[in-house]
């Protein structure tokens, strides 16, 4: 039979749904049945402090003479985790304007706004230049992004359209001398935003007489590889295109001279896999230039925060290379790139004043929190500012290794503090995306300044003596694209090879125990773990989190049939060998290892049903698995006594299983 069970926090946000089974016989963990055993609290103390009482920098910009900052704090101690902007001058020291987050200071006039939350949604909160609110803009169905006017006179924001399909969004301006909004034609469509709230999806020109914006055909990550370029003349009213071609084209920044667009781009690619960098528009001709094919990003770390330099000869980006991402000098002409930060850390959401003389950004690695950092651009001189931030102390490195028919791989790896002379039990922990990537970055499975959605257990397992090995397979984002697209119709052979030749040259190095080895993923993590369970049976025990386990259903799940068919090197029905050989369903009888499946409820993109098929299929075969349905929860855990109760689940399958 199937028994439902609550765990011990029933009467709390994280409620469970416990389906534990072991060779059909029902089995269900100690910690579940209210007792805690001495190994499952040992890691807890060491993940509530990290996770519940932390505060995370997510946000920063500067004003245009380069005197004052403002930044978001969120704070993952408040339940919900509560978003607060600052306002700060020269010091550390900032005043709290408001909850909210997107912070961006007013041209021309002292001032900034922020996104807070309104009776519809999101609106836009107006502060003058001592933080005091004064004006508010709002929209039916909220505001997801918005960009100030040169001459902070008007805003420009995008919203829901008000007669457009499901999910459509629009672009609006909304002028604060008149008093009014108007909609700007977006010649069909939806505009594309930014998924993840980092904002630069559209752009004023220098003379605030334009505006630039990309539109795709439907409000879905498929959509984004039909995006074109547009331009809307505000004062005739018009849009017209400036780039048309196949593939991924966002993100547009103006010229100073207002005569370019700087874009992201697939350079015409179709292909997750392929190539993605910067190219370079000329307005008034429509001549594409694909100068910055060398940045070679992928889809989730698409080249982002490009400023155009003040002599127009520059572009600065934000550029992922390995396991680092760092603020470069794009030359406008050669393609040629310039580093600039190099503190071999995580480099995100850059920010400049007027004259892009100086830079603010935020930075971390895996051993410091998110802290913001000031560039001057003539001088390359980097300082501290802003608020200090703490966190755990972390031993970790970069881990190399060959695998036999690829180049140099790499990921991190991160030990225990204690000393002991025998090799500490290894966590393998398979990032998303697929081609996402592990980066030098605090929370290194989700390199974004956001609070995290993976609830890897880092220190949980560090405090209990596991080392974690985070390896970045060929997939993954900071490769070029030649290295990614070798896999395409060989995924699973691929990640096979790639990570246990990993752990192979971790047990060579005498850095990992041969025989305690364990297996963790989440989203296309969680999907990967299940992978290359089918593959070996050298792990002691595996934990799976929101995984497309039916994988030629997920291909009509959602929206990521572009990713599909880049990984697979084709449709289900173009490249039958491929997908039969991906999914876990149909390779569930090789699966040995006993197997942890986590899933949300609520999961958005992963329907639950994915994991009970598995958990269905490995019962039925006598395995050792248990399913737990995590109510309220969506495809990521963002609420901190969520997570440290799936920490405590972790942490719990895996000491079951020495």
């Amino acid at each position: 039979m199937v028994e439902e069970r609550r765990g011990p926090g029933s009467n709390r946000a994280f409620g469970r749904t416990v389906v534990p089974r072991v060779g059909g016989v029902l089995a269900v963990a100690a910690a579940l049945n209210g007792m805690t055993t001495p190994a499952a609290a040992q890691g807890r103390a060491g993940e509530r402090s990290t996770l519940e009482a932390s505060t995370y920098l997510t946000e920063v910009d500067i004003d245009d003479d380069g005197d004052r900052l403002a930044w978001v704090e969120v704070d993952m101690g408040a339940s919900p985790p509560s978003s607060t902007v600052f306002l700060a001058g020269a010091g550390r020291t900032g005043v709290r304007v408001g909850s909210g987050r997107a912070v961006s200071f007013r041209p021309g006039a002292p001032g900034l706004a922020w996104l807070a939350a309104g009776a519809d949604g999101l609106e836009i909160r107006i502060a003058d230049g001592a933080g005091t609110a004064t004006d508010t803009v709002s929209a039916p169905g909220g505001v997801r992004e918005f960009q100030w006017s040169p001459n902070g006179a008007r805003i420009a924001f995008a919203a829901p359209m008000a007669n457009g399909e499901a999910g459509a969004t629009g672009l609006f301006v909304h002028d604060f001398d008149e008093e009014r909004t108007r909609p700007i034609a977006v010649a069909g469509g939806t505009v594309h935003t930014d998924p993840f709230g980092a904002g630069g999806s559209f752009a004023w020109s220098p003379d605030g007489r334009q505006l630039a914006f990309a539109v795709q055909p439907e409000a879905t990550v498929e959509g984004s590889y039909a995006a074109d370029i547009f331009v809307a003349d505000l004062t005739g009213e018009t849009t017209r295109p400036v780039v048309r071609r196949p593939g991924l084209d966002i993100r547009p920044t103006w010229s100073p001279d207002g005569a370019h667009l700087a874009f992201a781009t697939s350079f015409g690619a179709v292909d997750r896999f392929a190539a993605h960098g910067l190219a370079i528009v000329h307005v008034a001709t429509g001549r594409v230039e694909d100068v910055g094919r060398d940045l070679d990003g992928t889809f989730l770390e698409t080249p982002s925060g490009h400023r155009w330099t003040a002599d127009g000869a520059g572009i600065l980006v934000v550029r992922a290379s390995g396991v680092f991402t760092d603020l470069v000098r794009l030359d406008a002409a050669t393609g040629s790139m310039t580093p600039l930060t190099g503190e071999g850390g995580t480099v995100a959401v850059p920010r400049f004043d007027e004259d892009a003389r100086t830079a603010v950004y935020l930075r971390s690695d895996p051993g410091t929190p998110w802290t913001i950092r000031r560039l001057d651009l003539v001088s390359g001189a980097i300082t501290a500012v802003g608020p200090e931030t703490t966190g755990p102390t972390r031993r970790w490195e970069v881990f190399r290794w060959n695998v036999r028919d690829a180049d140099s791989l790499e990921g991190l790896l991160v030990t225990p503090d204690s000393a002991s002379a025998e090799p500490p039990p290894l966590v393998v922990w398979l990032h998303g995306g697929p081609d996402g990537r592990s980066a030098a970055a605090y929370v290194p499975a989700v390199p974004f300044p956001t609070p995290p959605f993976d609830p890897m257990p880092l220190e949980a397992l560090l405090d209990a003596g596991f080392a974690v090995f985070l390896p970045n397979d060929r997939p993954s984002a900071g490769y070029p694209a030649s290295v990614r697209r070798s896999v395409a119709g060989r995924s699973v052979e691929a990640l096979e090879a790639d990570v246990m030749s990993g752990v192979d040259a971790l047990v060579e190095a005498g850095r990992a125990d041969a025989d305690r080895l364990y297996l963790g993923g989440w989203a296309s993590g969680g999907l990967r773990a299940d992978q290359l369970l089918t593959r070996t049976g050298r792990f002691r025990a595996a934990v799976s989190g929101a995984g497309n386990t039916a994988l030629a259903a997920a291909y009509g799940d959602g929206d990521f049939t572009v990713q599909w068919r880049s990984i697979m090197g084709g449709a289900p029905w173009e490249n039958r060998r491929a997908w039969d050989a991906a999914s876990p369903l149909r390779n569930a009888p090789s699966i040995t290892t006993p197997l942890l499946l986590l899933h949300g409820a609520a999961d958005p993109l992963v329907p639950v049903d994915h994991s009970r098929y598995l958990f269905t299929h490995l019962e039925q075969l006598g395995r050792t698995v248990e399913l737990e349905v995590l109510e309220g929860v969506g495809h990521g855990i963002m609420m901190p006594r969520d997570r440290a109760g799936v920490a405590e689940r972790i942490l719990d399958w895996f000491r079951r299983h020495p």
